[in-house]
């Protein structure tokens, strides 16, 4: 009776893991059948929304691969605002400073989408046409940094994001999102790399993301 019971749990683990892998296919091919459906019915914008989600769903529901290179990241990261932008209307500007050697650059996945959405929320949500947020790639000797900025004008406590990040802080509930970034890329890459906040120069704030220079292997 022992043995028939492990071996219903291994079955049903098996299932279980099969209906994971199943279940991201079909919603992502559902998404692109709407995409079409509404294309054809000249629903232009709903088209472009269902076009953005199904990018966002293509590699937020990846499995089996934790680390992707940044031109996937960064795709990932344009889906998702354009998909705000679509949703609630946003002018603000959105400027992309991206050094071509680093697209190919292995990035936790969804790292940047919390950033640019911190971003979004406190810094220029509010601002109409006069807010701008710029995201930077560049190589730095063995390291590639990247950084978003905005130029939001609320006043932001950085000590209090720092100990956010290091764990530090007094409400383990609060700035999960940046921590668990934080905490991936340490895990990836070690305590030398990290996600960092910071005021900008002219008024608003950098979040930055520093990495190691990798590269993709077979």
């Amino acid at each position: 009776m022992y043995k028939y019971q492990m071996e219903l749990k291994q079955k049903e683990s098996q299932l279980q893991l099969l209906y994971q892998q199943i279940n991201p296919h079909l919603l992502y091919n559902t998404l692109e059948s709407i995409y079409w459906k509404s294309s054809l019915e000249g629903n232009v914008e709903s088209a472009e929304m269902i076009k953005e989600l199904s990018k966002l769903m293509k590699i937020s529901l990846s499995r089996g691969r934790e680390l992707i290179t940044l031109e996937e990241e960064l795709e990932h990261a344009s889906a998702y605002i354009k998909l705000q932008q679509h949703r609630y209307d946003y002018v603000f500007t959105v400027t992309w400073n991206i050094a071509p050697e680093t697209k190919s650059n292995l990035i936790p996945k969804i790292t940047l989408q919390p950033l640019i959405e911190n971003a979004i929320i406190h810094g220029v949500k509010n601002m109409g046409e006069d807010g701008e947020i710029i995201i930077t790639a560049a190589v730095l000797g063995d390291d590639v940094l990247i950084t978003i900025e905005d130029n939001g004008y609320k006043q932001v406590d950085y000590e209090a994001i720092t100990r956010v990040l290091n764990d530090q802080s007094p409400n383990p509930a609060s700035g999960y999102g940046i921590r668990n970034i934080n905490q991936r890329v340490q895990l990836h890459f070690g305590p030398d790399y990290s996600i960092s906040y910071g005021p900008r120069a002219g008024g608003g704030t950098v979040a930055a993301v520093l990495l190691p220079k990798t590269e993709v292997q077979e």
